[in-house]
């Protein structure tokens, strides 16, 4: 080879040229990094891959829950009375909305991740509502319950009094109630002054409305009884249910008012006294998972209209 500075000719090996003293610069060899530059670019790379690791590590139980399996629900509207679905179209519309927000709500209750709900109109007037629930696996118990209103209402029992209560009994009342009880909870009959038969929904057609879903805060929760043990709902009214209830209350000592869910009365206690703290108890033959379920479909608001599953498999 030849030196770059004097041109004079030097052995390939050589460091500096023998003949001007000039340092002879060799660049390393093609494709080879000296080990000082691969250290740092290793160690990166190893801190890396431990954060992802790590990362994927915490991430595993979660995204198991929503791969692994689910229920897809077909849901469509099923009017329980004629006034329940709106002949409007822009009513309907707000109700579909009102439908799709109360269902992701519930969803979230299963302990579902990620719910979808897709709407279609497969016949006129009368929407169907596809529900996924990724990670879900017990199909049967949220088709049992996602579809029902969970309207709740306290409607006043001015017409009626208990059977066995002479005391406090209504000038008004016209009608006699009576209790029995089961596993399955309370049931309520009603018989007028010839000891015929009535209907439960024809009392409560006739019992004027004090407060319904719209008058609670969605802080409902389930709690037991420090007396009976035994699992019951707690509600708190909003200030303005807070007020009319405790009118209400003011003015309707010894008389019954009726806590009614999706038109069927869960309990029927007498008022003994005015309520001013603005809440109340719904008692029934509830387990704890229950009554928190019930809790939590109150605090996801009341569905407009009954939904009727329709179809139900799985992901």
């Amino acid at each position: 080879m030849y030196c770059p500075k004097c041109g004079q000719q030097i052995d390939d090996s050589a460091n500096s040229c023998v003949h001007c003293g000039a340092e002879i610069y060799r660049p390393p060899k093609k494709g080879v990094i000296p080990w000082l530059m691969i250290l740092p670019i290793m160690a990166s790379l190893i801190v890396i891959a431990i954060v992802l690791f790590s990362n994927t590590w915490n991430r595993l139980p979660l995204e198991r829950l929503l791969t692994h399996g689910g229920v897809r629900l077909t849901l469509q509207v099923d009017p329980q009375q004629n006034d329940d679905w709106p002949v409007n179209a822009s009513e309907r519309a707000a109700r579909v909305e009102s439908i799709r927000e109360t269902l992701l709500k519930r969803a979230e209750t299963f302990g579902t991740r990620g719910p979808k709900v897709e709407v279609t109109f497969a016949s006129s007037h009368k929407p169907t509502f596809v529900l996924e629930l990724p990670g879900v696996t017990d199909s049967e118990s949220v088709a049992k319950s996602i579809g029902l209103t969970t309207r709740i209402e306290f409607r006043h029992l001015h017409e009626v009094h208990y059977i066995d209560d002479s005391r406090h009994r209504p000038s008004a009342a016209k009608y006699a109630m009576e209790v029995s009880t089961d596993e399955k909870g309370d049931t309520y009959s009603f018989t007028d002054a010839t000891g015929k038969s009535v209907p439960e929904p024809e009392i409560l057609r006739n019992s004027p409305l004090v407060l319904s879903w719209a008058d609670l805060k969605p802080v409902s929760s389930a709690t037991k009884d420090p007396q009976t043990y035994q699992a019951v709902i707690a509600l708190e009214f909003t200030q303005e249910g807070k007020e009319k209830f405790a009118e209400f209350t003011r003015r309707n000592v010894d008389e019954i008012l009726a806590i009614v869910l999706d038109g069927k009365i869960l309990s029927a206690p007498t008022i003994t006294e005015p309520i001013l703290d603005g809440k109340a108890v719904i008692r029934g033959q509830f387990t704890i998972a229950e009554a928190q379920q019930l809790a939590d479909f109150l605090n996801a608001r009341a569905l407009p209209v009954h939904l009727k599953v329709i179809g139900k498999e799985k992901l």
